[in-house]
């Protein structure tokens, strides 16, 4: 570059060191990006004369560092400057390249800042660059979930998140995320009690009510090197596949409080002890113990016993079998009774527990139950016809099981069916 009478080099652009381009091919990507700047169509026999994958790496190589060394070039007008400059400009011809989305990396950045995440995370010893790869790796995930191949895509070709935090993610390696992603496990239980303190201080939370369940997903493969991935029930019915168990504990704005990832294989009633034991060690409750919420999978009778011995109080969705309909009480309630739904509900306290018991009965639900019921019944077993009297096409079944009640309530204790 020639300044004044002399001759000086000045550097454009860094292309840093993960730039794996073959260097036979620098002069075409070199006359691309040139092009690109003077705003020319690029002459497809001089420069793109190759195989279509390299075709598509050079030209998109050639689109981030054109963008990225106008962003560098561009200055700022000077506001003292009255000259007025103006310039035509055909509308029709104007073409957009490179274009990324932004509005709802904005939101999630804006919820990552407000929650003070960055700055916890300079705070653990993430530098600067594996800050940025850390929260473009958690907004990839909360605006287009996937793997980190996806979010890596997502990252480089889809966001402008980029922009807003003033980080290349062109020059991201996908290493580098897999990286960051075992820095952010390592630190798991700290940043959820951070996250979970921050969200308290901003939204003055309730969390006299925490939520617990389970869910598990499975794997491709056996997955020979995760202790974790085991065989067992799925609930995506995918029962030749390797499993992990997640378990999430909620509060009752649905705000996360802790998780956990189990062996495939674990029994879900045990997982009960660790989660709230672990919620303990955090203290996210200032030491009030919260009603804790779960379904019939995890309430067994061990798990009730140790809530009432650890002073906790529960709702939860009874394993008895013996149950009371309601419309069969003397003092049955009805909390619903329109045209398309109708609940009546019964209450009991145990006289040897304490609990409160709520007896739920839907009408609605009865006979959607009976009617399935019907169908399986009818599919499983045929229609065998009765081998007397003259109607030999009516159904010959079983008895329709009784339908059990399966709403709670909170109670003093704790509640039942």
């Amino acid at each position: 570059m020639r300044i004044g009478k002399q001759v000086k080099q000045r550097t454009l652009l860094n292309i840093g060191a993960d730039f794996t381009i073959d260097k036979k091919y620098w002069p075409l990507l070199t006359a691309r990006i040139e092009q690109l700047q003077q705003g020319l169509e690029p002459h497809q026999e001089e420069l793109f004369n190759l195989a279509d994958d390299l075709n598509q790496l050079l030209e998109a190589t050639a689109q981030r560092y054109s963008s990225l060394m106008t962003a560098k070039l561009s200055q700022p007008l000077d506001s003292k400057t009255t000259t007025r400059d103006f310039h035509h400009v055909d509308i029709n011809h104007v073409e957009a390249i490179n274009t990324r989305s932004i509005g709802v990396g904005i939101l999630a950045l804006h919820a990552a800042q407000q929650l003070q995440l960055d700055e916890k995370l300079m705070a653990l010893g993430f530098n600067k660059v594996d800050t940025a790869t850390a929260l473009g790796t958690i907004i990839g995930r909360m605006v287009s979930p996937g793997s980190e191949l996806q979010t890596h895509d997502w990252l480089q070709n889809q966001t402008g998140l980029g922009e807003l935090l003033g980080h290349d993610y062109g020059n991201t390696s996908l290493t580098r995320l897999y990286t960051v992603s075992d820095k952010l496990l390592k630190h798991q239980a700290t940043l959820e009690y951070f996250l979970a303190d921050r969200e308290q201080t901003l939204f003055n939370l309730n969390r006299k009510i925490v939520l617990y369940d389970l869910t598990n997903t499975y794997f491709e493969g056996q997955c020979a090197r995760n202790p974790k991935a085991k065989f067992g029930r799925s609930k995506e019915k995918r029962t030749d596949c390797p499993l992990v168990t997640l378990g999430l504990v909620l509060d009752g704005d649905g705000f996360p409080l802790s998780s956990q990832v189990f062996p495939g294989n674990a029994s879900e009633p045990a997982t009960l002890k660790l989660m709230l034991d672990e919620l303990r060690d955090k203290d996210p409750f200032h030491q009030i113990k919260p009603v804790v919420i779960m379904d019939a999978g995890i309430a067994s009778a061990d798990n009730i016993a140790w809530l009432i011995e650890q002073d906790y109080h529960y709702l939860v969705v009874s394993r008895e079998q013996h149950v009371k309909n309601p419309r069969d009480q003397k003092t049955p309630v009805a909390v619903r009774d329109t045209w398309d739904s109708n609940v009546v509900v019964y209450r009991e306290v145990g006289q040897e527990t304490g609990e409160t018991r709520l007896y739920c009965h839907s009408e609605q639900k009865a006979k959607k139950e009976r009617g399935e019921s019907l169908f399986l019944r009818k599919l499983v077993l045929g229609i065998p016809a009765q081998a007397s009297g003259k109607n030999l096409t009516r159904p010959l079944m079983p008895p329709a099981a009784p339908i059990r009640p399966r709403h709670l309530v909170p109670t003093q204790q704790g509640v039942g069916t």
